[in-house]
C-alpha cells in the first residue's frame, strides 16, 4: 500500500510508472499489493524509473 501511496503522491499513474521503469502494469500492481517478492532485477528497474527514498527501498529489499 505504501508504494501506491508514494506513486500517487508523485502524481504518477500505474501505467506511467510501469513505462518509466520498464515493468509491466501487472508486475507493478503485484508490488503495490505485496502479492509477490521483487527480484533484484525488478528492484533495479523500479529504482531507475522512480526516485524512491532509501527507507522505502529497504522495505522492499527486506521482503526479498
Amino acid at each position: 500500500a505504501w508504494l501506491r501511496a508514494y506513486r500517487d503522491a508523485q502524481g504518477l499513474s500505474r501505467a506511467a510508472l510501469a513505462t518509466r521503469a520498464g515493468l509491466s502494469k501487472g508486475t507493478l500492481k503485484n508490488l503495490e499489493l505485496a502479492a509477490h517478492v521483487p527480484t533484484a532485477t525488478t528492484l533495479d528497474l523500479l529504482r531507475r524509473g522512480f526516485p524512491l527514498p532509501a527507507d522505502l527501498l529497504v522495505q522492499l529489499e527486506r521482503r526479498r
